[in-house]
């Protein structure tokens, strides 16, 4: 697909993983509107995206902190002994925002972290950085 000023654009495939049917919809919603995003794909718990990983080889992933099976901080911990063979742009969102959940989530590989409720310029920016992220691979 062309992009702005005829460069071609990458198109990510992305998934959110929330057991949280409204805060999934809203991130879907937001994610829809941007050209770069080729595929979306919505899992409500961590095990059930795990299993899907190796086959949708998604680009960035929303992964929000409190989910039943495998929580995300469980996700993250597994993606990253796996960080050579699977390269995500990870992003947390959560509604336990602290500086100590941050720190934790950073550390066990995750890109960035989102407070909720989280805003279409957030979005917008962590699509970008994962764009720049698969085209620098």
């Amino acid at each position: 697909m062309a992009g702005r000023q005829g460069r071609k654009m990458t198109e990510l495939t992305v998934m959110i993983i929330d057991d949280d049917e409204v805060s999934a919809e809203i991130i879907l919603k937001m994610i829809k509107t941007n050209e770069n995003v080729g595929r979306i794909e919505w899992y409500w718990n961590g095990y059930e995206a795990l299993v899907q990983i190796p086959t949708l080889k998604p680009d960035l992933i929303f992964l929000d902190y409190m989910m039943p099976k495998v929580d995300g901080k469980e996700m993250l911990s597994v993606l990253n002994q796996s960080r050579g063979e699977i390269n995500i742009y990870m992003v947390v969102v959560t509604a336990y925002m602290d500086r100590v959940n941050e720190a934790e989530f950073i550390k066990l590989g995750a890109n960035e972290v989102l407070a909720k409720p989280v805003h279409f310029e957030q979005i917008g920016n962590a699509i970008e950085k994962a764009r720049k992220w698969k085209e620098a691979r």
